[in-house]
């Protein structure tokens, strides 16, 4: 249960993304959103092998803002 609880809030305010016509360069994603979300909260921009890209948040106003409101 520990393990379960450290995940949930490693990736508390965290946003998932994925595109779905094309897999898009990682660079191209991480520098549009940080000019995009950067002043809203956005800390990191993570990516993993099968194309989905994960928005790590400041904190839960943050993210939910963002979530609310689109780019």
């Amino acid at each position: 249960m520990e393990v379960a609880e450290d995940g949930s809030k490693a990736w508390k305010n965290c946003l998932v993304g994925y595109f779905i016509e094309k897999k898009l360069p990682f660079s191209l994603v991480n520098n549009i959103e940080m000019r995009l979300w950067g002043n809203r909260g956005l800390q990191e921009v993570l990516a993993n092998d099968k194309g989905f890209f994960f928005f790590k948040f400041s904190d839960d106003e943050a993210c939910s803002n963002v979530l609310e409101s689109g780019p």
